[in-house]
């Protein structure tokens, strides 16, 4: 169950208007006074090609390792549900997360050009963020860009959002 909200983006594809998603994502939680109690976090998922490469180093990676894996972790890994793995469930996985592969290493030419414009384009906004290569979606549909606005206490996110271009 999800308790935060959501700004998506479909269709053309320019890194302009994901940076304009963001910017209207920091207005909102400005406008509901709560932006000041929220750090924001930015990634990218890549092409569907990128992901190819990066879940092969994804399972050769956690190969072997399996014993530091939660029994839920396990059967997604057997499963090959490579995304769902990188959501860290104890101690062990967290420590796990921070060595494994991450996406911006499998990026195209063209997937980091569209991520270093959106970050460009998100600076030029004001707004401050940080770049996160551990923050992944669990889910297929996801391309380019993500980004989250957590709240600075609970590390809970409030608002989540990013490019769906393969969801249709």
């Amino acid at each position: 169950e999800f308790w935060q909200f959501g700004a998506e983006v479909l269709g053309e594809s320019d890194p302009s208007i994901d940076a304009q998603l963001i910017y209207l994502s920091h207005r909102i939680l400005s406008d509901l006074q709560i932006r000041d109690k929220c750090k924001l976090r930015i990634n990218t998922m890549g092409s569907k090609d990128d992901r190819k490469q990066f879940y092969e180093a994804i399972a050769n990676f956690y190969s072997g390792k399996e014993r530091s894996l939660t029994p839920t972790t396990q059967d997604k890994l057997k499963s090959k549900k490579y995304l769902e793995v990188l959501i860290p469930r104890s101690e062990d996985e967290e420590i796990l997360l921070d060595m494994a592969p991450k996406i911006t290493d499998f990026l195209s030419k063209s997937s980091q050009a569209f991520f270093d414009q959106v970050v460009e384009y998100t600076s030029s906004f004001d707004i401050e963020f940080e770049v996160d290569p551990t923050m992944t979606r669990g889910v297929p549909y996801h391309t380019n860009t993500i980004f989250e606005f957590i709240d600075t206490d609970t590390n809970q996110p409030i608002l989540v959002g990013g490019r769906y271009d393969n969801l249709i």
